[in-house]
């Protein structure tokens, strides 16, 4: 009797072509195939399924693992290279390309940022020997700065608009953070709003959309058909913002 959760190796040909796969033999009801990031072939199956029958599904799976692996190399291609904080460095603040500039001070007390919107640069007050991490550090007091000015403002408009469809609560707490895989979130219940720092980086009608997001959580915690329209109510055009948004920052480095 095979063995549960042992991985073996085995090769298919296809055409003129050879297709290698891993076989994982587990608990489970069909055979399952995967294509993972680097391009592997992944195939689990149970121990009774016998090595002929799952060497004819690989095959017939073939056009599928092309895709998959085409898609892989192209989202490769595609991925951004790491921001590195130089000095000449371009990014975004509000939807406005800026360059990035370091200038060294002599002591840490003097370190801090400064936004010059007459000539779109971010000036960046470091010790010489400040690394790329300390850089991020002191560039993050930037982008919360920006915060403080741009989100409350968004917020009360967004509130207005919901109080216009019946919410009666307080004026919801602002938090800021970095997230890496979400634009902001609602705790009714407190109730508070955390909204993304790195939208700070795209246009102010984008910040407003997820800001109008997370402000009709206020009224439904859910994404049902009502909640949407809520959305709707204020932002006729959200789906439209939404795609905008996120295919604005889909091939930006993460700050």
């Amino acid at each position: 009797m095979k063995r549960t959760g042992v991985v073996t190796s085995h090769t298919v040909r296809i055409n003129d072509e050879q297709l290698t796969f891993e076989l994982t033999r587990k608990a489970v009801k069909r055979i399952n195939l995967r294509v993972v990031k680097d391009g592997t072939v992944k195939v689990s199956a149970a121990p009774r399924v016998p090595l002929h029958r799952i060497e004819a599904f690989v095959i017939t799976e073939a056009d599928f693992i092309r895709r998959a692996r085409a898609q892989l190399a192209m989202a490769a291609i595609k991925r951004p290279d790491p921001f590195r904080y130089r000095n000449g460095d371009i990014f975004t603040v509000l939807g406005t390309s800026v360059t990035l500039r370091i200038q060294w001070v002599s002591a840490p007390k003097e370190e801090g940022c400064y936004y010059d919107t007459a000539s779109g640069e971010v000036w960046l007050y470091v010790v010489a020997d400040a690394d790329e991490v300390h850089r991020r550090r002191i560039l993050e007091r930037f982008w919360r700065e920006l915060g403080k000015k741009t989100f409350p403002p968004l917020l009360m408009t967004a509130l207005e608009a919901m109080r216009q469809q019946g919410y009666k609560g307080p004026v919801p707490e602002l938090r800021m953070r970095r997230m890496k895989s979400r634009w902001g979130s609602c705790m009714p219940s407190r109730p508070w709003i955390t909204m993304n720092t790195r939208l700070l980086e795209g246009p102010r009608e984008y910040i407003y959309y997820v800001m109008v997001h997370e402000a009709a959580h206020l009224l439904r915690a859910d994404h049902s058909p009502v909640f949407h329209a809520l959305v709707a109510h204020e932002l006729p055009q959200w789906p439209m913002l939404k795609k905008a948004l996120n295919d604005y920052f889909r091939n930006k480095p993460m700050l």
